[in-house]
């Protein structure tokens, strides 16, 4: 079984490094992140000051690298492995305490069980590391 039940957690943009805890929680996020939001700290106060640059960018230019990279990522996943993360994750079907889980992702799908266990945990693989492979060859000159 996959071990796709990782605590959820607020990351920074900045803090990012594509760990696993990360990227599960990137891809939770992942429609704040196409409107071009950053997801708010649970943690807050509910105080609403300037927003604060990172590294001389704007805010709005760290979430935008975020998600093309983590847009990147997803596109080097095979077929399986894309349908089932973004029903796992981006549609939320993997949430313990709702009580759905891989079962029910396979039976939505009407697929084995196994491939969507295995298709979400190779996945998580692949989305994960601070360095991904480029499948690309370099440009012809």
């Amino acid at each position: 079984m996959g071990k796709t039940n990782e605590k959820q957690e607020w990351y920074a943009p900045g803090e990012i490094k594509w760990t696993r805890p990360q990227v599960v929680f990137l891809l939770y996020n992942y429609l704040l992140l196409f409107e071009g939001v950053w997801p708010p700290d649970p943690r807050e106060t509910g105080y609403e000051g300037k927003s604060r640059m990172w590294n001389g960018l704007a805010p709005f230019e760290k979430v935008s690298q975020v998600k093309v990279e983590l847009d990147e990522r997803i596109a080097l996943l095979n077929y399986w492995e894309s349908i089932c993360i973004w029903e796992a994750y981006i549609e939320g079907k993997l949430r313990r305490e709702d009580g759905l889980d891989e079962y029910y992702i396979a039976e939505e799908l009407r697929i084995p069980p196994s491939l969507v266990f295995g298709s979400i945990e190779y996945g998580l693989r692949k989305l994960c590391g601070a360095s991904r492979k480029r499948v690309c060859p370099a440009p012809l000159t």
